[in-house]
């Protein structure tokens, strides 16, 4: 059967390929209104280019070697009052009432009110009557418009300008032969039209399309910042995906514990991409209530996402996925805002990024920073606790569905599709916090990154995940066939782990529990704090582990063992089940979860450490 692929990434039709830099989008979110009344001048008298222009830099924001103007100033700078102010210094011999109409024309007719920006920011203006003239004569409209902004080149031999409108060339603009401009000038006239023009990133609301990429040139100015990625109280550098890092085991010799998780910078430094926090001018964006400050301009961060190769098909793929669960609303997976690709240079490579939301913090985190200061406040959070989990298996399922339809269309099936349709990635620093709404959601789970690991791996995939701390028991036998049991498995790890922070505190998650789990590796040859060991030809769960959960269904001294405690704790069991065929489907999981979050949101005492009211039985 021939692939399919076409149907999907950037030849999905619910993608909107953006290749004027979002003005279009801009416009219809910022029109001028049309009046019904005659525009009265602002600051008329010659110095109204001076101070328009005074203005505009006092609002340029460096990019490098690089600038932009931020568009939310543009229309307060140059009103339509101020553009009348211009038109009546410029075009003295007009009447008040063919004054008042060109500049009706300017704004609404051919639209050229940002071109009339550009020769004032450039001090070029005494240009624009000749300009006019010479357009009008020959089109009864000045050709050159907003819509052919910013220009492309400028050939500095023969003064030939390209536009964005392929139809439209100029020779020269009238009146440039006689200023004699040097190449610099030139240079700052182009690099100026890209300034009042940086990228305008929009979410769809409405229609079809439910994603917008951009096709963005080596010349075009992304309008944000990129900040440090570790707030400055944060303990340890910032490792993490699309959120700040608390220290989480094995990423620093503090603990003792000389465990390496070699893929745990995958996404960040590694074989796929690298993850930047970044602050993008407000008036750049519009990702619905994302953003929205209620008046107190507080700054916003993203997540934005390079992709290491030029591979366009692990693009798609990581596209493919990201789209089918945004679709799905309410569900905790992160969600794209928008992507990106540049031409880094005239016929050079495309560079593919990808937006998402910033969150605060990953589990670990949580967990430092929302230890409970006493147990009401720890009781109170099983219910939050129970429910996040929940989502958290819901959004697992969601990403093995979405990987069923997406591989289909590549024709990736029998066991490579298995090792495909999976997350791959599963644990705490992968489960990102966001404090705005207090939810727990699922990151990482692109197919991009998981073609990009199995492309590198010229024999057993298996090799990629030989130190990790989650893995399923299945990556270290002979004949472990790698499925979606794996996640099962390593999502069972992560659940432990919450038990322990929630049942006790965050060094006995931190520090005690992964020393007790270190032991002899066979199979490697070194001490590991997996949960699993093999003897022989299987795997069994360490002892420790099994003891380690068995305790926490204990009462301790000041608190009594919860049967929520103890019933998650039995579900965990079944997720951690070694044989990968007997293990705790995530369907069933999600049903089972469900089941513990009703029950925590009935009957206080389920959770409360007293009798429950009634006996929950569910397995």
């Amino acid at each position: 059967m021939a692939p399919r692929a076409k149907a999907v990434g950037l030849a999905d039709p619910h993608v909107d390929i953006c290749f004027d830099r979002g003005n279009c989008y801009y416009d219809t979110d910022h029109p001028f209104k049309r009046r019904n009344t005659d525009i009265k001048p602002h600051d008329d008298g010659l110095e109204i280019f001076r101070t328009v222009r005074r203005e505009l830099e006092a609002r340029i924001i460096k990019k490098g070697s690089n600038y932009f103007i931020p568009r939310g100033c543009l229309h307060d700078i140059f009103t339509p009052g101020r553009l009348l102010a211009v038109v009546q210094q410029l075009w003295k011999n007009m009447s008040g009432h063919d004054q008042q109409s060109f500049c009706q024309k300017v704004l609404y007719d051919v639209r050229c009110w940002k071109v009339f920006l550009l020769f004032i920011l450039t001090k070029h203006h005494k240009l624009l009557p000749q300009l006019w003239k010479e357009e009008s004569d020959r089109n009864e409209k000045l050709r050159l418009s907003d819509r052919c902004l910013p220009l492309k080149s400028i050939d500095s031999e023969s003064g030939e300008i390209k536009c964005q409108n392929e139809n439209h060339s100029f020779h020269q603009f009238p009146g440039w032969e006689e200023e004699d401009l040097s190449h610099c000038q030139l240079h700052s006239f182009e690099q100026a039209s890209y300034a009042l023009n940086a990228v305008y990133f929009k979410l769809p609301t409405d229609g079809e399309q439910n994603h917008v990429h951009y096709c963005l040139g080596p010349k075009d100015v992304l309008p944000y910042t990129i900040m440090p990625s570790r707030a400055p109280d944060s303990p340890s550098s910032d490792r993490g995906f699309l959120s700040e890092r608390a220290d989480s085991p094995g990423q620093s010799s503090n603990n003792g514990n000389p465990r390496s998780d070699t893929d745990q910078d995958d996404n960040l430094h590694g074989g796929f991409g690298e993850v930047m926090r970044i602050i993008i001018d407000r008036s750049h964006f519009d990702f619905g209530h994302l953003g929205s400050d209620n008046g107190n301009n507080k700054e916003v961060a993203f997540a934005l996402k390079r992709l290491h190769a030029s591979d366009k098909e692990a693009f798609d793929k990581e596209l493919a996925s990201l789209i089918s669960v945004k679709a799905q609303k309410g569900t905790h997976l992160i969600k794209l805002l928008t992507t990106f690709s540049v031409i880094e240079q005239d016929g050079g490579n495309e560079v593919f990024y990808l937006l998402f939301p910033w969150a605060e913090g990953n589990l670990w985190k949580y967990w430092k920073v929302h230890q409970p200061r006493n147990e009401q406040e720890r009781l109170a959070l099983a219910p939050w606790m129970a429910q996040q989990c929940h989502q958290l298996a819901i959004a697992l399922l969601c990403v093995h569905n979405e990987r069923q339809l997406t591989l289909s269309y590549y024709d990736i099936l029998d066991e490579k599709g298995e090792l495909y349709g999976r997350h791959g990635d599963i644990k705490a620093e992968n489960v990102l916090y966001f404090e705005a709404d207090r939810t727990l959601v699922l990151s990482d789970f692109g197919l991009g990154r998981l073609h990009t690991k199995y492309s590198r791996s010229n024999a057993d995939p298996k090799a990629l995940e030989r130190s990790a701390t989650y893995r399923a028991p299945e990556f270290d036998l002979p004949r472990g066939r790698i499925s979606r049991a794996c996640d099962v498995f390593s999502l069972g790890c992560t659940f432990l782990e919450f038990v322990t922070w929630h049942v006790l505190d965050y060094d006995a998650v931190y520090n005690v529990f992964p020393n007790k789990r270190m032991d002899d590796d066979t199979v490697y040859g070194f001490e590991t704090d997996t949960f699993f060991k093999i003897e022989g030809d299987i795997a069994i769960i360490k002892p420790q582990v099994r003891d380690w959960m068995e305790d926490l269904k204990k009462d301790k001294e000041d608190k009594k063992a919860s049967e929520y405690t103890k019933q998650f704790l039995d579900i965990i069991e079944q997720m951690l089940n070694p044989d990968p065929t007997a293990r705790i489907k995530v369907s069933k999981l999600v049903r089972e979860l469900g089941k513990i979050s009703r029950a925590c949101e009935d009957d206080k005492s389920y959770y409360g450490g007293e009798s429950p009211s009634r006996s929950y039985v569910f397995h």
